[in-house]
């Protein structure tokens, strides 16, 4: 990041932007050096930011506690008096993913039986339901997907029978028969599934921004790092500054290109892109070798596949 041209246009901005990613690497190294030989405080602190998580929602969703930020009026997308869940999160798109990891974790305690009373086992499948009402109310489409890919992570084919086959039937068919009812009886569902958005129409560079524009993002993002203004930039990107105003000036929104891989591409140029890729696989190795023969492996390889969906549309 500090190596793109806008630092030199723009540096405290630049500087602030590198900042904001720094802790993500601190957090991660600290918990890795002071609990991993600490199971049983690592499990504790998972299960409790599930669970608070879920908690959060609950006091939002029933008004107890007021909203970070209002809720975010989904008009825009032609749903009429419809709002995106927010929570404490500030946004839809952060509430969903929240949400979403909260759910594989409280599920995860249940396929591993690490909750041992009655009442644990109630009080989380309480949080879960909590949890899934506020992943449909945020109407994100990013946060069901991931919610589906996390889920698909945590079952384990290697111990499949008759009566889980039966199990898994039962949940396929629960949830199509769902999708089908509120598909034909909630509209602001409907509408989010067909992404029927005001951005439907073509604007005037002939750019069809379906998909509440993000095609037409990624294409500039693309379209960005390709006809730069020299070597420099096909290396380190053009920063975040000229990614926005492309996006205002072919689709009127300043916006970045809403995919992680192709905002750096973009932004950070080759050398960025590179990294990134590096960091991602880097990671994928890393909870594959050190979750061998740990009952949170799926939950890990659940979170780790989630993010990837998260990344290429947000």
């Amino acid at each position: 990041s500090l190596f793109s041209p806008e630092t030199l246009l723009n540096p405290i901005a630049s500087f602030i932007y590198t900042s904001k990613l720094l802790p993500f690497v601190l957090f991660f190294r600290f918990f890795y050096e002071k609990f991993q030989a600490k199971i049983d405080v690592l499990e504790k602190i998972l299960y409790a930011f599930a669970q608070y998580i879920c908690l959060a929602s609950a006091l939002t969703l029933t008004g107890i506690i007021k909203p970070a930020s209002e809720m975010i009026s989904a008009e825009s997308f032609g749903i009429k008096n419809a709002v995106y869940f927010s929570g404490l999160f500030g946004a839809p798109h952060a509430a969903s993913s929240y949400c979403c990891i909260a759910i594989l974790i409280l599920l995860n305690g249940f396929l591993i039986r690490y909750y041992k009373s009655k009442f644990s086992k109630v009080f989380n499948a309480s949080l879960l339901i909590v949890a899934f009402i506020a992943v449909f109310k945020a109407y994100v489409r990013t946060g069901w997907l991931m919610l589906v890919i996390g889920l698909f992570c945590l079952v384990d084919f290697k111990t499949v029978n008759a009566k889980r086959i039966l199990a898994y039937l039962f949940c396929i068919l629960l949830g199509i028969g769902g999708i089908l009812y509120f598909y034909n009886n909630n509209i602001a569902f409907r509408n989010r599934i067909n992404g029927v958005n005001i951005y439907q129409t073509r604007n005037p560079d002939g750019i069809e921004l379906g998909g509440s524009g993000r095609t037409a993002f990624w294409l500039n993002g693309i379209s960005n790092w390709a006809n730069n203004d020299g070597i420099y930039q096909v290396f380190f990107g053009s920063g975040y500054t000229k990614v926005t105003e492309n996006n205002l000036k072919s689709t009127g929104m300043k916006v970045f290109s809403h995919n992680l891989f192709v905002d750096t591409l973009a932004q950070h140029g080759i050398i960025g892109f590179i990294l990134l890729l590096t960091v991602f696989f880097s990671l994928y190795h890393f909870i594959v070798r050190i979750s061998r023969g740990s009952p949170y492996k799926r939950l890990c390889l659940g979170a780790y596949w989630s993010n990837i969906i998260f990344a290429l549309f947000q």
